[in-house]
């Protein structure tokens, strides 16, 4: 391999500017498609089609799996390998259920109470209001746990967190029953 001291030919200036910009309208194009796509995402859920809430209602039954696979993990641990094993089934089921409630939740409950024609005590509506209610310390709390520090009284703290998960799911559940139109309230 010899070294060559002869000049390498660069591109000019305008040449340069050329590529700058084209790359900059490439990714201009990029977030563009992306914010229209959260853009129609977020028109989605003004109706919360059917498809789009079993998906979610799917994942969400998926977290409760995770969730019960985690609580196992704990519940029997005896080695710190089943604790670790435990952390990280819990902190995959706060991740989906993450993506969930700010894809989908989150979105569809702002549309839902928005709307100037909405009934604000009618039973979805004070359903949808517990089931946050109920979710936000679950969430929170697991957050905490998967990636934070842990309280000293850890048991307790972990029965709660667990508690609010199972009941925020199920009430989750009846929501999504009742906005389908399959529980009659």
């Amino acid at each position: 391999m010899s070294l060559s001291m002869q000049p390498q030919t660069s591109a000019s200036p305008i040449d340069c500017n050329k590529n700058l910009i084209q790359a900059f309208a490439n990714l201009l194009v990029g977030v563009l498609a992306v914010s229209n796509f959260l853009a129609q995402l977020i028109v989605l859920h003004a109706g919360t089609p059917a498809a789009l809430s079993q998906a979610t209602l799917t994942l969400m039954f998926v977290v409760l799996g995770v969730l019960l696979i985690g609580i196992g993990f704990g519940f029997l641990a005896k080695s710190k390998e089943s604790l670790l094993q435990h952390r990280w089934s819990m902190t995959v089921a706060i991740v989906m259920a993450s993506a969930a409630i700010f894809l989908v939740m989150v979105p569809s409950a702002f549309k839902f109470y928005i709307d100037p024609d909405v009934e604000f005590f009618s039973s979805l509506s004070l359903m949808t209001l517990i089931h946050g209610v109920v979710g936000v310390p679950a969430i929170v709390i697991g957050v905490i746990y998967a990636f934070g520090d842990l309280p000293q009284k850890i048991k307790s703290w972990m029965r709660w967190a667990a508690a609010f998960w199972v009941v925020s799911l199920v009430l989750g559940v009846v929501v999504f029953l009742e906005m389908m139109g399959l529980l009659p309230m």
